[in-house]
């Protein structure tokens, strides 16, 4: 059974992540070149050596992501990241199927989250603006 609670807040604190990801990235000129083989962007090649908290924020988000499984990043990549057309998942999935994976990818991500101290136990964004 699906706890819509639950996924909607799931869903508001992967947002806020992919958002300030994205900021991060734009704002410190990150350039990431694209990795075919696991279909993100890699920009951990283009993290200065200073380990600003920003950049900490960006390595703790890779590390969470790359910590799931295969179908399970792709539905946090394209979800929440790179945000794809709508009904997506159709070609691979059925909507029962996609569902629960999602719910999976949701619970497993905000928890690596949590564990690369990304995010607090609240679901709150953990880290300082760069000086």
């Amino acid at each position: 059974m699906i706890d819509k609670e639950l996924m909607n807040k799931q869903e508001r604190i992967i947002e806020k992540v992919a958002k300030a990801y994205h900021s991060i990235l734009r704002k410190n000129n990150f350039f990431p070149s694209y990795n075919q083989e696991l279909e993100f962007y890699d920009s951990m090649s283009c993290v200065c050596r200073e380990h600003l908290p920003s950049e900490k924020f960006v390595l703790a988000v890779e590390t969470s992501y790359f910590g799931l499984r295969h179908h399970l990043r792709k539905i946090i990549k394209c979800e929440y990241f790179y945000k794809n057309f709508p009904f997506w998942w159709q070609p691979m999935y059925s909507r029962r199927q996609f569902f629960r994976y999602k719910q999976e990818a949701m619970a497993k991500f905000i928890a690596n989250l949590e564990k690369t101290k990304a995010i607090t136990l609240k679901g709150k964004l953990n880290y300082e603006k760069d000086n």
